[in-house]
């Protein structure tokens, strides 16, 4: 379950996972079979993640054209996801997050993880397991004046890589003062479309290859798993405290 909002949260309308027509943004359109288009693979994605790339639209003049000096940009960011919203932040003299606080910035954000190298016969058929997301929506600047909605954004990013162990390092740790809220520019992107794409098991080789024993019987095939998980637990040079807390520690299991 996603952490909520409080009554400053403002009114997003509910998401679109089934694409309205084969061109729509967030339609699967090559290998159609891995799509997943249901809420709950979208958001187990999204909150198992930890670094989301962010994209978002060139500066256009005046006469809607493109400035030949601009170059698409995508960014990993920290994130977090609230109901159906994507939190982002940053400085306030981020280009990204400065561009997506202009009215009616668009946003594509992706979430990807690697679960495995699939080794096929054929380099052609190599492939990876993998689970991924991604995310269209209009962007919105969180300003000053919704102070509430500004804190419960940046405590959700905060502890959003400890959601698994329920951890709550916003409080677990120095207040932030003012000035560190206020230099801080915070962005909701409300989930407009979203699709996942999701790959799973061995290689698929050729059939041709398949029923050649003099092929198969010299390339090796399958799947190397890539295990996700925290390896150690290193403090810090000037740490005091003889144990870490427990939602960190829980992070190893």
């Amino acid at each position: 379950m996603s952490p909520s909002m409080s009554s400053t949260t403002s009114t997003t309308s509910e998401p679109t996972f089934q694409p309205s027509s084969s061109k729509a943004p967030n339609a699967v359109q090559r290998l159609k079979d891995r799509a997943r288009y249901d809420e709950q693979t979208v958001y187990d994605i999204l909150d198992t993640g930890l670094v989301a790339h962010v994209s978002f639209s060139t500066h256009r003049d005046d006469d809607d054209h493109i400035d030949d000096d601009e170059w698409p940009t995508v960014i990993p960011m920290a994130y977090t996801r609230i109901e159906h919203e994507i939190f982002l932040h940053g400085h306030l003299a981020s280009r990204l997050l400065k561009a997506l606080s202009e009215e009616g910035a668009k946003a594509c954000i992706t979430v990807t993880h690697v679960d495995g190298l699939v080794l096929a016969l054929t380099p052609f058929h190599n492939s990876m397991n993998y689970r991924s997301v991604i995310v269209f929506g209009h962007a919105r600047l969180i300003p000053d004046s919704e102070h509430e909605r500004k804190i419960d954004a940046l405590t959700a990013i905060t502890n959003h890589p400890f959601r698994a162990t329920s951890g709550d390092r916003w409080t677990d740790a120095r207040p932030p003062s003012e000035a560190d809220v206020k230099s801080t520019r915070v962005v909701s992107v409300p989930i407009e479309m979203a699709s996942a794409k999701v790959r799973a098991g061995g290689p698929k080789d050729e059939k041709k290859d398949v029923e050649n024993e003099d092929v198969i019987g010299r390339y090796w095939t399958g799947v190397i798993k890539s295990k996700q998980g925290w390896e150690a637990i290193q403090p810090g040079p000037y740490n005091r405290v003889a144990e870490p807390p427990q939602y960190v520690a829980n992070l190893l299991k």
